[in-house]
């Protein structure tokens, strides 16, 4: 695995440990990738997580983990699909472990997920799509973000219709139960334009914008 390193003490906590400093980096073939989420789990169980720096760098100083007892430690990154590491310390007193890259590959079509509320014309009632899971995983890896939706529909469906699409996408979200307090919605209805016509394959859609980070 990775190399192991002699005579490291560390001091946290305001208590002195003989434990390994778990640091390393996260990349793609590209770059280094910044602000991912790197969690320590123990037993299937989350004990510490930490983010990467600008560089794609990362470090846990204050982990506390038992000799010959398994870990691993794994990347939650939104395009990209990174293998966890294990690790299973020696029986030593005093020990650093070496650094730890991960290396992610980035999905090809991930830029074509597509988060957006449609409707078919003239219906308000049946949504057509709506990838909750990768909402929540957006708001999970990034805790300040908040989304704004609008709605737009055709010319010649009424503003009423477009309330009623309005209403069943928040009863959506809060079935869902998504962080309401980070989604906006626009309570105003939009219209293409004439010249935008079904046969660009447009629907009536809600569609989300990132307001902030």
């Amino acid at each position: 695995m990775k190399c192991w390193l002699l005579g490291m003490v560390l001091i946290c906590w305001g208590a002195v440990f003989g434990q390994p400093v778990i640091f390393g980096t996260v990349s793609n073939d590209a770059r280094r990738l910044e602000n991912i989420v790197v969690t320590v789990m123990e037993d299937g169980n989350p004990i510490d997580s930490t983010r990467t720096n600008d560089v794609g760098y990362f470090v846990f100083d204050c982990v506390v983990v038992i000799p010959e007892k398994e870990y691993e430690i794994k990347v939650n990154a939104h395009c990209y699909s990174c293998p966890p590491t294990h690790l299973i310390l020696d029986d030593t007193a005093h020990v650093t472990l070496g650094e730890i890259s991960f290396t992610c590959m980035k999905f090809l079509d991930c830029e074509k997920a597509d988060n957006s509320v449609y409707f078919d014309k003239h219906d308000a009632k049946t949504i057509l799509n709506f990838e909750a899971e990768l909402v929540k995983e957006l708001m999970t890896e990034y805790p300040t973000m908040v989304i704004k939706f609008s709605l737009y529909q055709f010319p010649d469906e009424k503003e009423r219709l477009g309330k009623k699409r309005l209403k069943t996408f928040e009863k959506l979200l809060k079935k869902e139960k998504l962080d309401l307090a980070r989604i906006e919605i626009n309570p105003e209805v939009h219209y293409y334009r004439a010249d935008q016509s079904p046969e660009v394959q447009l629907k009536p859609g809600i569609f989300g914008v990132v307001k902030s980070m």
